[in-house]
């Protein structure tokens, strides 16, 4: 077993416009049904504040995947 540094990630630091608006298109129904919870946020939403939070997201994913690859070599 090797020891080390592990993560594990419950989100998508992949997403693209297309990705949200894809997602939002397909899980509309879902997401419809579960806005009385306090954790979903209408679809609408999502895409009208995807060109906001994006790039911080895609800022986010370069630098995690960066971090990821560069340990690989060490394996």
């Amino acid at each position: 077993m090797v020891a080390g540094r592990h993560l594990g990630m419950q989100c998508h630091v992949e997403m693209t416009p297309e990705l949200v608006k894809t997602w939002c298109a397909t899980g509309g129904p879902e997401i419809e049904r579960s806005l009385a919870s306090p954790a979903v946020q209408a679809a609408a939403s999502i895409e009208s504040e995807a060109p906001e939070r994006l790039p911080v997201l895609t800022d986010v994913a370069r630098r995690l995947y960066t971090r990821w690859i560069a340990g690989l070599d060490r394996g």
